[in-house]
């Protein structure tokens, strides 16, 4: 164990306390247990979504026929339509009951475990639940284009790593029209630094027009990074942050759907990444659809993993800003 996992299971045996009353208050939740059961009627309704396909077929075969009757139209009727009904209502009454019970426990969750891993990293870091970065810049990172359908998020972590004032959060922004895949939603990091670039780089093919090809060939294969001057676009990004973002984008890759779909100003990355330097600003953006860090509903709070990758995700974060050296 390197240091801060042996100070995370500390850590952890400190707020067993707190992790079995937030247990306890999972296991018992009245919502969720309806919520369960429902779930059981959700699964057995998707079962008998089969009488529609059904009542359709006898529907052609009684049209073919030629055997007509009230009785018969309102019997393929009901067979058509009631599973459809019955599935749409159990589906959104389990919604909305995990909705209720969620949104407290999250809450609960975030600030008694949430804060206190992230303190146990950084001392110099606040975390704000219901916080999020400012939408001038999620703009000005030059990877987006103005969100004009909606634009929030939560998580805020702000503060400082080695000098270096830092700002990450997730965030959810919609662009107007009705493609699902101009929507973002995912982490956004932001690092401020001492070091002026004066020609912007990063992996929107807008932002630059030279591609540039560094000395990591597993690092070019994921990553298509644009700049107006290569000289400085090798500066900005030395080895070893090559090989961070590397391992960044394959961790994220894991835990995002983004494989499975192409975004709008992804056009050529086949990572989940998206990262741009402006100025004296790192911005790096990681597409997903999950929270960063929403407590696990239907697993066990003292499952030891949840909190070990809670803290392997801020590390491997906040371990680029060590490695630019940017203070």
């Amino acid at each position: 164990m390197n240091n801060n996992n042996d100070k995370l299971y500390n850590l952890y045996l400190q707020l067993e306390p707190t992790i079995a009353e937030l247990e306890e208050e999972r296991l018992n939740s009245t919502d969720l247990k309806i919520a369960r059961n429902i779930t059981n009627l959700f699964f057995f309704s998707l079962k008998i979504m089969w009488l529609s396909l059904i009542g359709f077929i006898l529907s052609l075969i009684f049209s073919f026929l030629g055997l007509k009757s009230e009785e018969i139209e309102l019997l393929t009727s009901f067979m058509v339509f009631l599973p459809i009904i019955l599935f749409l209502i159990v589906g959104s009454i389990d919604k909305y009951l995990k909705d209720q019970f969620t949104k407290k426990y999250k809450y609960k969750f975030k600030n008694k475990i949430i804060k206190e891993i992230i303190n146990l990293l950084n001392q110099n870091l606040e975390y704000i639940a219901d916080g999020y970065i400012d939408k001038e810049e999620f703009i000005n990172s030059q990877l987006f284009w103005k969100p004009n359908k909606y634009y929030y998020g939560d998580d805020l972590i702000q503060g400082s790593i080695c000098d270096c004032p830092i700002w990450l959060s997730d965030i959810s922004a919609g662009w107007s029209d009705n493609d699902s895949s101009k929507e973002f939603s995912g982490l956004l990091f932001i690092a401020e630094f001492n070091k002026n670039i004066s020609s912007p780089l990063g992996t929107d093919f807008g932002i630059g027009k030279h591609k540039v090809e560094f000395d990591n060939p597993e690092f070019n294969k994921i990553f298509n990074v644009f700049s107006n001057n290569i000289p400085e676009a090798f500066y900005a990004l030395p080895t070893n942050v090559l090989e961070r973002f590397v391992l960044l984008s394959k961790k994220s890759l894991e835990k995002s759907s983004i494989k499975n779909q192409k975004n709008v100003y992804d056009f050529f990355s086949v990572s989940p990444i998206e990262f741009s330097i402006i100025q004296n600003k790192l911005y790096i953006a990681i597409f997903k659809v999950e929270g960063f860090f929403e407590p696990p509903i239907d697993k066990s709070l003292f499952d030891y993993s949840i909190y070990e990758e809670y803290l392997t995700d801020l590390e491997l974060v906040f371990g680029i800003v060590k490695d630019l050296k940017l203070a």
